[in-house]
């Protein structure tokens, strides 16, 4: 269920910075593939996106893809983690 949420509302992030970056045509298929293929397309979609006025990126793509990837993957193991602590702090039973 949390995938859902999070994936979710990074796509609904996807659909709205492609349109704002005049990617009109294929907008929502970034953001059907980050609702279904989240921690693939984040960092890929962030390598590939036309950059706007003023912005800069370092490296390649494929560079920017896995720096992407490692720091998205760091945050999500982070979130998932707590929530496993929070899940089995909530099923084991206090000490007598």
């Amino acid at each position: 269920m949390p995938y859902i949420i999070v994936f979710g509302l990074l796509a609904l992030w996807v659909l709205f910075d492609a349109l704002g970056r005049n990617m009109r045509a294929i907008a929502v298929l970034w953001a059907l593939g980050t609702a279904v293929f989240g921690v693939v397309f984040i960092p890929l979609y962030l390598a590939k996106r036309p950059l706007k006025t003023g912005e800069a990126r370092e490296g390649h793509t494929a560079w920017n893809f896995f720096k992407n990837f490692a720091m998205l993957w760091t945050i999500l193991m982070g979130v998932v983690s707590i929530y496993v602590m929070r899940h089995v702090g909530d099923t084991i039973p206090p000490p007598r």
